[in-house]
């Protein structure tokens, strides 16, 4: 017998337009996080893998080809593959883009 899937679930754009408000008032680099994983679909760890050569701010997109993963044998943080080993491009909302680069034009 298969195992059986797990449904996903998604945010409805009420839920969602709720999320951003309060949002609105949290530190921006977890503003961001949670905006990239709701808005684009990316993982924890995925975001934790990102660094600033991962972002094309003229074509709106992010390569992941990263993860940050905690490696409980060795007790270390680990730069690994993404989750099923292949390196992706997404496509992402102009306005995030541009918070994005506002932050880290920041640091």
């Amino acid at each position: 017998m298969e195992p059986k899937k797990k449904d996903l679930e998604f945010y409805n754009e009420e839920q969602l337009k709720h999320l951003f408000r309060v949002l609105e008032n949290v530190n921006p680099k977890l503003k961001l996080q949670i905006k990239l994983a709701a808005m684009v679909g990316l993982r924890l760890a995925e975001i934790a893998g990102l660094c600033v050569e991962s972002f094309d701010f003229e074509n709106n997109t992010i390569y992941v080809d990263k993860t940050l993963q905690f490696d409980i044998e060795v007790r270390k943080l680990k730069i690994l593959p993404p989750k099923n080993k292949k390196p992706r491009l997404v496509n992402v909302p102009k306005s995030l883009m541009r918070e994005l680069k506002l932050f880290v034009d920041g640091y």
